[in-house]
C-alpha cells in the first residue's frame, strides 16, 4: 500500500490554499469547460440550454463556494464560459453577445433570464455560513471555529487573526453582508443593547437616532419594558427617544412569555436568510 503524504483534495474540495488562490480551483472552470464543450455541437433549444445552465453549468461550482471565496477573476471567467455557451451554437464561430451578461442576471420580471451572477452568488453562499454559525451555535463546526478564531468574544466582532484558514478567510469577509440585513428580534430585551445593537425595524441602520444627549451604550432594551403589565414603558421610552423612534418601539409586539431574543433577516417572512 502506497504511503500518500498530503491529498490534492479531500470530499472534492482542495485540502490546501496556498499563495495563488485561482490554481486550486481551476479543476472547476475545467469541469465546467468540459460539460458545455460537450453540449456546444448539439440541437439544443433556447428553453434547452437555459435549463442547462442552470441545473447543471451554474450548479457545479455550488459545493465550493459554499466554503470558499473564489477569485474574482475565476468567477468572471466561469460567467464568460456561460455566456459563450448561451450565445454560440457551433465551436467554430464566435456570435454576437446582443445583451451585457448583467442584463442575462436580472429577473424574468426585469426582462433578463435569472442567470446567477456568479461572485454575488459565492457572497450570498458565505453569509449562509455565517448565519448557521449565528444561530446554530451547538455544531462542531461553530465550536471549532471558536476555539480557534473568537475564543473569548463573538463571531460578527472577531478579528481576522494570525495565520488564518482561507475557509475562516472566506466566512469572516462574508459578515458585512449578514450585517446589514440582520436586526434583533425583541423577546426579553435582556440582551439587546439600545443604542449599539440592531433591534429597530427600519432599513438599513437598524439602530434608533440618538438625541445627541449623552447615551450609556450599556443601556439593556429590558430597561424600557414593563413585564409586570406586558407593554413598553411609554414614559421613559418618550422621554429618551425621538418621536419617530418612539413611535416605531410602541408598535413592536411583546411575547408575555418573555424569550430570548432572536437575531433575525430583516428581508424574508421566515426571518431566516437564504431559507
Amino acid at each position: 500500500m502506497r504511503e500518500v503524504l498530503s491529498h490534492e483534495q479531500y470530499i472534492g474540495l482542495p485540502t490546501m490554499v496556498g499563495r495563488s488562490r485561482k490554481k486550486p480551483f481551476l479543476f472547476i472552470k475545467d469541469k465546467i469547460g468540459k460539460r458545455l464543450s460537450n453540449w456546444m455541437d448539439k440541437l439544443l433549444s433556447w428553453a434547452g440550454r437555459e435549463v442547462l445552465i442552470k441545473a447543471v453549468a451554474q450548479a457545479i461550482p455550488t459545493y465550493a463556494m459554499s466554503v470558499f471565496k473564489l477569485p474574482s477573476n475565476l468567477c468572471h471567467a466561469i460567467q464568460s464560459m456561460i455566456n459563450r455557451f448561451w450565445w454560440n451554437h457551433t465551436l467554430q464561430r464566435r456570435k454576437i453577445h446582443w445583451v451585457s451578461s448583467d442584463h442575462l442576471c436580472d429577473s424574468k420580471d426585469d426582462g433578463g433570464l435569472g442567470f446567477r451572477e456568479m461572485e454575488a452568488f459565492n457572497d450570498a453562499l458565505l453569509a449562509k455560513q455565517v448565519w448557521r454559525l449565528l444561530t446554530e451555535e451547538n455544531t462542531l463546526v461553530y465550536r471549532l471555529l471558536k476555539a480557534r478564531y473568537f475564543r473569548s468574544g463573538e463571531l460578527m466582532t472577531a478579528a481576522l487573526g494570525s495565520k488564518p484558514s482561507f475557509t475562516w478567510r472566506s466566512i469572516w469577509g462574508a459578515r458585512e453582508m449578514i450585517e446589514h440585513g440582520s436586526r434583533w428580534l425583541i423577546g426579553n430585551g435582556e440582551t439587546v443593547r439600545v443604542w449599539t445593537d440592531r433591534w429597530l425595524p427600519r432599513p438599513y441602520s437598524f439602530r434608533p437616532i440618538t438625541s445627541g444627549q449623552g447615551t450609556d451604550t450599556s443601556t439593556l432594551v429590558a430597561e424600557f419594558i414593563d413585564k409586570a403589565n406586558g407593554r413598553w414603558k411609554e414614559r421613559e421610552v418618550r422621554e429618551t427617544f425621538l418621536p419617530c423612534d418612539a413611535k416605531i418601539i410602541y408598535s413592536l409586539p411583546l411575547c408575555l412569555t418573555w424569550p430570548n431574543d432572536k437575531l433575525i433577516w430583516h428581508f424574508s417572512a421566515n426571518g431566516e436568510f437564504f431559507g
